[in-house]
């Protein structure tokens, strides 16, 4: 089944016993009509034989017509035509053609074809059994996790239930269901269940959401509204969707992710400060395009040069700091250019003056 959050399962449970208890069915002209003089009664007395006697000669009209026709299984598909009898009309159908004109004119006989009718029961069955072997797709959130770690689901795919439940968040967010009141816990709940989803815009919104960031999807709501919903630290739940959303390749979240790893900052309970993490993020971000990578590149280089980030390499860092100076440089930033430059001649001196200090020892 659907998922649906705590207050709309009470509000259709409510919806359903007022409707059992309420609903009334009227049908017209099911009271007697009263009328103020026995002369206006037989005026609409006969108002109406004269409405039926209309109808009833239209119908016998119709009847008429249509009892010279036959069912789809007995007219034939494909007809004979008399080039004779088309030419001296100059083919253009009549009335005698539609059969309402004499009921003497003989109908032009017409080849069958196959029609549904015909069909082979056989044929009949083999198509149940077609269709019976068409999956639907489930509605339910787990469902749709377990076809994703079966192998079912491509991994990029975007999930149609994702979408469904990120749209309920808007009618949510707009009152769509309720002018006078905003059910912000049935937002939570959709919009969680369509980051479960893998939904890319829910994913973001609910990590920001979580870390205290603003959001599109939901702006009236921050972390200390919906602490209460979320079990256990709720920056660790961010943080969680937050790296899906940075796989999925949503650049800020990988930038929130290195900047949180390099300066032990907003990591939650189970994460800590890490440099070779925070290195490998800001390569993803690189990799992804990131504006300014100059900067990105820099802060890679200067992590490279600290002694106890346990990924200490000079040459390395040197390289870094050529290829942010030439980035730099294609932004027509020529101070940053030359000031990477001269930190790329020191960190390759710091080698070599650490090469011959390990010789003499």
């Amino acid at each position: 089944p659907f998922d649906l959050s705590p207050n709309e399962v009470k509000e259709l449970k409510d919806t359903i016993q007022r409707f059992n208890t309420t609903s009334e069915t009227k049908v017209k002209m099911d009271d007697p009509i009263d009328s103020e003089s026995p002369s206006e009664t037989q005026d609409f007395g006969r108002f109406c034989q004269g409405i039926s006697g209309s109808l009833d000669s239209t119908s016998d009209y119709f009847s008429q017509t249509s009892s010279r026709q036959t069912y789809e299984c007995d007219e034939p598909v494909m007809s004979i035509i008399d080039d004779g009898e088309s030419n001296s009309r100059g083919g253009i159908p009549t009335f005698i053609d539609s059969g309402l004109g004499k009921d003497n004119f003989k109908r032009k006989q017409r080849l069958r074809g196959i029609s549904e009718c015909e069909r082979d029961p056989e044929h009949q069955i083999k198509i149940r059994q077609k269709l019976d072997k068409v999956a639907s797709r489930p509605s339910s959130i787990s469902a749709e996790n377990a076809r994703k770690l079966s192998g079912l689901m491509p991994e990029f795919e975007e999930s149609v239930l994702g979408s469904i439940h990120l749209d309920m968040v808007m009618y949510h967010e707009t009152d769509r269901y309720d002018a006078n009141m905003q059910d912000t816990d049935s937002a939570h709940f959709h919009l969680k269940a369509a980051a479960d989803c893998g939904n890319q815009l829910a994913l973001v919104a609910i990590s920001s959401l979580y870390l205290g960031l603003p959001n599109d999807i939901l702006p009236c709501l921050d972390n200390m509204d919906v602490s209460e919903l979320v079990p256990d630290n709720i920056e660790d739940h961010g943080l969680d969707y937050m790296v899906s959303a940075a796989h999925n390749g949503d650049v800020n979240s990988i930038l929130f992710l290195a900047r949180a790893f390099d300066c032990g900052q907003n990591l939650g309970n189970e994460r800590s400060q890490s440099y070779e993490q925070a290195l490998d993020w800001y390569q993803m971000a690189i990799e992804m395009g990131v504006d300014k990578r100059y900067l990105v590149l820099a802060r890679m280089a200067e992590i490279m040069l600290i002694e106890d980030s346990g990924c200490k390499d000079p040459n390395r860092a040197g390289e870094i700091y050529s290829e942010a100076a030439k980035a730099a440089t294609e932004q027509m930033c020529g101070k940053l250019a030359n000031k990477y430059y001269m930190l790329s001649e020191e960190a390759w001196d710091l080698m070599e003056n650490e090469a011959w200090a390990s010789v003499e020892e």
